[in-house]
This record gives C-alpha cells, sequence and structure tokens, in this order.
C-alpha cells in the first residue's frame, strides 16, 4: 500500500470517530487518560474529508487530557500555541518584534494589553476553528503512534494545505517553524521519522475500531 493510501485510510478513520472541541467539557467527556489526540482545522480539507493538521499524545501517564487543556489555555507549556501565535502575529505583521518575544517566550517584553491580545487570539483560533478526535491506548505506546501517524501524513503528497491556511503565515527564520509550512502540519518533529506499515496500519484501525476513541 502507497503512503499516500495509508494517509487516506486515516482521514477515513479519524473522520469518522465522535468529534470534540477545544472545550472543558468536551475534553473531560473523553473518558480515558492515555492515548493520541488528531486535530482538524476549520476550510481544510483533504481526501474528500476534513484534512488532519496535527497529531499529538503525551510523554507523562495519565495526561492526555491535560494535554489538550494547556492548549486549550495559556498554560505556558503548550509548543502548539506557540506555533499558532507566531503564525498569526506574522500574518498581521511581519516585522513585529513580538514575533520573536512569543517564539523564545519572552514575555516580558510584550506591553501588557499586547500580550493579552496574543494570548486571546491564540485561544480563539484553538477553541473557534479547530476540533480534534482521540483514541485510548492502554500500553504506553501513545508516542510510537504518533510518530507513525505524523510521518504517514506528511509524506503524503495528495494532503497539502489550502492556499488560506493560517499556517502558511508562520515565519520560516525562526528555529524550525519552516517545517510547518513545509509539511502543512502544525508540528515540527516527527515529520521526517517512519509512516506506518501495512500491518500497523490495520493493527491502527483495530485498535481504535475495538477500543474507546472520539
Amino acid at each position: 500500500m502507497t503512503t499516500n493510501e495509508k494517509c487516506e485510510r486515516l482521514h477515513t478513520l479519524f473522520n469518522s470517530m465522535k468529534r470534540r472541541y477545544f472545550t472543558p467539557d468536551d475534553i473531560r467527556s473523553l473518558g480515558f487518560t492515555d492515548g493520541v489526540y488528531i486535530v482538524f482545522e476549520e476550510g481544510e480539507k483533504a481526501h474528500g474529508a476534513d484534512r488532519i493538521v496535527r497529531v499529538g499524545s503525551h510523554r507523562k501517564a495519565g495526561n492526555l487530557q491535560k494535554r489538550l487543556n494547556q492548549h486549550r489555555r495559556d498554560a505556558g507549556g503548550s509548543v502548539f500555541r506557540r506555533k499558532v501565535g507566531c503564525a498569526l502575529l506574522h500574518k498581521a505583521n511581519p516585522r513585529d518584534p513580538d514575533i520573536v518575544h512569543w517564539f523564545q517566550k519572552d514575555y516580558h517584553s510584550f506591553a501588557p494589553d499586547a500580550l493579552a491580545r496574543v494570548r486571546s487570539q491564540v485561544t480563539g483560533h484553538i477553541t473557534g476553528k479547530m476540533s480534534f478526535v482521540a483514541f485510548e491506548v492502554k500500553d504506553g505506546s501513545q508516542l510510537a503512534w504518533e510518530s507513525r501517524l505524523i510521518a504517514t501524513i506528511a509524506k503524503c503528497d495528495q494532503c497539502r494545505q489550502s492556499a488560506q491556511w493560517l499556517g502558511n503565515s508562520i515565519p520560516t527564520n525562526l528555529g524550525d517553524l519552516r517545517k510547518v509550512k513545509g509539511s502543512g502540519l502544525w508540528l515540527q518533529n516527527g515529520v521526517g521519522d517512519m509512516p506506518l506499515t501495512d500491518a500497523e496500519l490495520a493493527q491502527l484501525e483495530r485498535m481504535v475500531k475495538s477500543g474507546r476513541g472520539g
């Protein structure tokens, strides 16, 4: 099976699951605390379905819901929020010095009203234009599944971002942020890893369909 075919299967699988939003109630209603989450973004399409724009998980056992909540609110630990904020700032003004301040978490260099505004805009974009599904992983292998999924989607040449995607506005001269625009995913790590094998894809489909997910 080609990588493109695997990516299409992934989009079919995850688009069929119960969609949730970055709200406290939706995150709490997952009913499990270990697993992998898949993010979609308004206006993004691929394989005749909503396009996957991010895959994530968590390192510490039991931290899935905590991780999702970090993206929802400004908790200081979300690299995802930093990427979205950089793109929003750069889109508004490519010369804004606060782009570097935000990227480096140098919040003391912001004017108080400016920092509050960026934090609010990032929260608004994630809670207003993004949704997610998630599936339970019981054996601690969520990071391995995350890596395989990211690589499979990143290597699909039929799964590209739209011209209007916010990630296209991300500055490409800071760290590895250029990988966001290059892959069409709100990610830097994992895009060059090993994609799913046929056997792993079949195992994933069985796990998602037989376990808890949504």
